[in-house]
């Protein structure tokens, strides 16, 4: 989670890390953050991955676009049928 953390939090900042905290993060930037801007970010990203769950699960279910173009040609209600049952799964 953390390397997804700062790959969103902090993009153009080049980084390796070893482990989950910020002592375990080599920054090969000069403009990185600061411990608390990093924890700070952490809740934010944390939030944002709750907040955001449900786009992750739809999008695991959903046919391919190949499947859904053939979907609509052949029949556009067994498309709609099948895009609102996964959204009814994984509601917002």
């Amino acid at each position: 989670m953390i390397e997804k953390m700062l790959i969103h939090s902090f993009p153009g900042v080049e980084w390796s890390a070893s482990g989950s905290n910020y002592e375990d993060i080599v920054w090969h930037s000069e403009n990185y953050p600061t411990k608390e801007e990093f924890l700070s970010k952490i809740t934010e990203y944390e939030q944002y991955e709750k907040d955001n769950h449900y786009k992750v699960l739809r999008a695991k279910e959903y046919p391919s676009i190949t499947e859904q173009l053939d979907m609509i040609y052949h029949d556009i209600d067994n498309w709609r049928d099948t895009i609102k049952a996964i959204k009814e799964k994984y509601p917002k």
